[in-house]
Parts: C-alpha cells; sequence; structure tokens
C-alpha cells in the first residue's frame, strides 16, 4: 500500500505538471505555454526551497534536540516538540510563499483584497471610505445589508469584516507602527512594487498581517489535533495502547504541518476552520470525561466564535452530536441505540457528566448570542436566513454547476488540498478502521470516525454544491490522523524512515501545485 500510495504521488505530480487545459484555459497567463507552467519557475523554486528548508531545518530541530536532550517525559517535553514543530510549519510555509508563489509575498495582498476570493477586507474598506454604513450599523442591519454586498461576505457572518477592519483602523491610526511593520514585511520578502505601490500603506500592512494572521492559525491546529489524537487514542486502547497513542499522535502533527490546504489555500479565511473544529471535538470529548461544566463553557466560547467566522462550522452541531452517541456506544460496547442510550441515564456518572456538559454548553451558547445580540447588535440567526436565501436564490442560479462538474471538484478537491499519498494512506485507514469497530465497537475512536461521516452525509446531500473544497477541508484533520494511524500499522519499526518520505512527497507535491497551477487568482 506504501509503494502504491507513491506511485499514485508521482503520477499525480506528473498530471498536474502536464496537466490538461480544463484547469487554466484560455485564460491563464499568455507567458504559461503548453503545459500551462512556466518552464522557468519550477526547478529553480524547487532548489532554493531546498536550502532554505535544509537550513531552517538545522537551526529549528537542533535548539530542540538540545532542549529535548535535557528534559524528562512528560507535558514540558511535549510542550517544546510541539513549539517546534509550529515554528517549522510556519518557516514551511513562508519558503514556499517566497521560492515557488508568483509574486512572493506580494500574493496575500492581491488575494485579500480581492472582491471575489476572499471580499472581507473590500467591505471593511468600504466601511471605512462611506460607501456603506458606520460599522456598527453595518452589523445591526447586516441581514438586510447582505444581497448588495461583496461575494463571500452575503453568504457569511461579519467576523472577517471586523477583524478586518479593525486591523485596518489599527494601521491606519498609528503610521509607526504601520512603518515599522512595512519594513519587516520587505526583510522577509514582500516587495512593494509586486504589489503596485511604491512603499507600504496602512491598507498592504493590513492584508499582509491577515494573511499571516490566516497561516498562523491554520499552523496553531498542530496543537488541538496533538491533543485530541493523543486523548481519544488513550480512551478507546487503554493503558495498553499508550505509546501507539503517542507516535500517531506526533505522525499526526507532522503530517498536519505538512497539509497541502494550508499552503494552496493561502490566506483563504478558510484555514480558520480545522483548528476551531479540533478545539470543539477535544472540549467535547474532556468533558465527558471530567469537569463537563469547564469544558462546556471552553467548548461554547470556541463554537460560538467560530460560526462568527463561517456558517459551515454550524456542522459541529451534529458532528459533536454523534460523537457524543459514538462515545456512548463505545462504553456500552454496543452500536445498539438502546444500550448505547442506558449510558446516557443521569443514575450513572457517565450520564450526569454528559447532560451537565450538554446543559452548560447551550446555556453559554444562548448567553454569548445574547450578548451579541443586545451590545454589539449582531443578530447571528437572521443573518444565517439571510445568507442562506441569497445563496439559494442568487448565487447558486448563477454557478449553473452541472453533476458532473460537481464529481469533479469533489475529487479535485480531495486529491489536490490531502496530497495523493496522504490521500490514499487516509482512505485505507478509514476502510480499515470502520471494519474492524463494526466488529468490536469497544474499540471505536469516536473524534476520528466522526470526520468521513459527517463530510460524506454533508457532501452527498448537495446542500453545498458550490463548496466542495470547504467540505474537504473540514475533513482535513480526519485525514492526517487516519493517514498518520495507517502509516504506523504498515510500516512499524520503520515507520519514521517512512514519514520522512512522504512528508518530501508532500512537499513536492506543494511545490508542483504552487508553480504549475493557476490557483487563487495566478
Amino acid at each position: 500500500m506504501l509503494w502504491l500510495a507513491a506511485g499514485l504521488a508521482v503520477t499525480s505530480c506528473l498530471l498536474i505538471y502536464f496537466h490538461v487545459p480544463y484547469v487554466n484555459g484560455p485564460r491563464g497567463p499568455k507567458q504559461w505555454t503548453w503545459p500551462y507552467m512556466h518552464r522557468d519557475v519550477f526547478l529553480p523554486s524547487l532548489l532554493k526551497a531546498a536550502w532554505r528548508l535544509a537550513s531552517g531545518g538545522i537551526l529549528i530541530g537542533g535548539c530542540t534536540w538540545l532542549l529535548l536532550r535535557r528534559l524528562q517525559p512528560g507535558a514540558l517535553r511535549r510542550g517544546v516538540g510541539l513549539a517546534a514543530l509550529f515554528c517549522w510549519g510556519i518557516f514551511f510555509v513562508w519558503t514556499s510563499m517566497v521560492t515557488a508563489t508568483p509574486r512572493s509575498l506580494a500574493h496575500l495582498p492581491k488575494i485579500v483584497k480581492s472582491p471575489v476570493w476572499t471580499s472581507y477586507f473590500t467591505l471593511a474598506q468600504w466601511i471605512q471610505d462611506g460607501r456603506r454604513p458606520p460599522l456598527g450599523e453595518t452589523l445591526r442591519r447586516y441581514a438586510e445589508l447582505l444581497p448588495d454586498l461583496p461575494l463571500h461576505t452575503s453568504t457569511h457572518p461579519p467576523g472577517p469584516v471586523v477583524i478586518s477592519y479593525g486591523m485596518l483602523r489599527v494601521f491606519q491610526a498609528n503610521p509607526a507602527l504601520t512603518t515599522a511593520m512595512g519594513n519587516f514585511y520587505q526583510k522577509i520578502g514582500a516587495n512593494p512594487e509586486l504589489v503596485g505601490v511604491e512603499k507600504f500603506t496602512g491598507e498592504e500592512v493590513t492584508t499582509l498581517s491577515l494573511g499571516f494572521l490566516v497561516f498562523v492559525v491554520g499552523q496553531l491546529g498542530v496543537i488541538p489535533i496533538f491533543w485530541l489524537v493523543r486523548r481519544a487514542m488513550l480512551d478507546s486502547l487503554g493503558p495498553a495502547g499508550e505509546i501507539q497513542s503517542e507516535w500517531t499522535a506526533w505522525t499526526a502533527a507532522a503530517l498536519w504541518v505538512h497539509y497541502p490546504a494550508l499552503v494552496l489555500m493561502l490566506p483563504a479565511f478558510d484555514l480558520l476552520y480545522p483548528a476551531a473544529a479540533l478545539l470543539c471535538l477535544y472540549f467535547t470529548l474532556r468533558g465527558l470525561n471530567d469537569h463537563p461544566a469547564a469544558w462546556g463553557v471552553a467548548l461554547a466560547v470556541v463554537f460560538m466564535t467560530a460560526i462568527t467566522f463561517t456558517f459551515n462550522l454550524l456542522l459541529l452541531v451534529p458532528m459533536l452530536g454523534l460523537m457524543a452517541w459514538l462515545e456512548l456506544a463505545r462504553r456500552a460496547g454496543s452500536l445498539r441505540p438502546r444500550e448505547a442510550l442506558k449510558q446516557a441515564r443521569p443514575a450513572s456518572a457517565g450520564g450526569r457528566r454528559l447532560w451537565i456538559l450538554v446543559l452548560v454548553t447551550v446555556f453559554t451558547c444562548l448567553l454569548i448570542d445574547a450578548v451579541l445580540r443586545y451590545i454589539f447588535q449582531i443578530h447571528l440567526l437572521q443573518i444565517f436566513l439571510a445568507a442562506i436565501q441569497n445563496q439559494n436564490e442568487r448565487l447558486l442560479p448563477k454557478l449553473n454547476r452541472s453533476f458532473k462538474v460537481w464529481v469533479f471538484y469533489n475529487i479535485w478537491d480531495f486529491l489536490l488540498f490531502a496530497g495523493a499519498p496522504l490521500a490514499v494512506l487516509a482512505v485505507a485507514g478509514f476502510v480499515r478502521s470502520f471494519r474492524e469497530w463494526f466488529r468490536k465497537p469497544a474499540a471505536i475512536v469516536p473524534a476520528l470516525a466522526v470526520f468521513p461521516i459527517i463530510v460524506l452525509v454533508t457532501d452527498l446531500s448537495h446542500q453545498l454544491s458550490a463548496e466542495t473544497a470547504r467540505v474537504w477541508l473540514f475533513l482535513a484533520p480526519g485525514l492526517a490522523w487516519a493517514g498518520a494511524a495507517e502509516l504506523l500499522r504498515r510500516s512499524r519499526e520503520q515507520w519514521r524512515w517512512v514519514l520522512a518520505g512522504l512528508l518530501l512527497a508532500q512537499t513536492v507535491f506543494i511545490y508542483v501545485c504552487r508553480t504549475n497551477m493557476m490557483l487563487w487568482g495566478f
């Protein structure tokens, strides 16, 4: 299977390298000729990236090794390791931007400013220059104004707009800070001429800062994915599976910081979603085991914060509900609803924790919604209903996406944003896991099982036919987790070498895509 994954990875890279005109079409850049790639970009980019990544790896790896050799196994040692992975992930994404991305870091302002690709900053500018009412009035009348707003702001809640507006005001009101940040961005590879200005102003610094904020939060997902994988597998495997849980968590974390979507979708706000989903799953899992009131408050705060950025994360409601039911089924050792419901009785300790978690979470969510409604004048329910109506009645009819195109985009987004080698391993891991779980329900890992179930149900319902990339991005942590578990199971003692080979294949895949595709406005 590992050799099959490697073969498919090489094949997919070649197919993209010599891809059909369907992706770019006649509107691609004129300097790109068949096979629709700039012939002077790929190899120089890969060579420049190689020495940068080697230098960064020696520096970050060396410092981490010096620290870890002085620490005993435990939470502090794990924290240092996760911090090192996070720093490496930031360096990895930055290297791909400055070596393989057309316009280098100037790509970030171009996309963030675009009224088509993101449009949140566009609305913030309109509020700033008076083309829309002041921020307070815009938030109060958001549902009413929504049909006349730029593309993505007309289908999403106002959270990204508030962040964009706030950062814009801060940089415009502090010229010294703007100058300092502009100089910093120039030093790390942002060229003002490629942005179209002689000197970075408040707008350019804001867009660059938003781009960096997005990929930093995306990489921060390495922390909750490690926590979730380790905790969930320990609960299912018990003390005997401690070593397996630990190494699976580290492998999943390593795969996450090299996940292609974190590079290829930058600087889309979509990259904020996986970290929020992981935190919600982790808090739910902890609340089902201990201190349900505290974890319920944390869950509600993260959930409500998340849905002020995207309504797609409302998928967490059925996802968390399914995970709770599977956790009860695991404890009962049976998938029969009657046996699982017995575990939810308030008379049992597990049942009491479940109901406390549910009640505290719901109450805190309602309290936060009341604060947003009566203090900040943000009516999330009204905005949600207006966004659904606008999408179904105005935007989707214009899209006119056929069933065949929808199927193509599902396969394309799945393989592209996960990377072919990881996608093959993850699918094999899911198939094997579900087969084993049906035979032995007590071995279910609920937090892993819910990812493919919810994504497939949502996708096959055809309710998000224009959002295939976002649907599959929601599955991203599950793919990294399932791929990590399958890699360890098949490679056994050689898993470190196999992991290194898989990460190398993912890196080459990312650079082939980055230098050869009309992706995100290139």
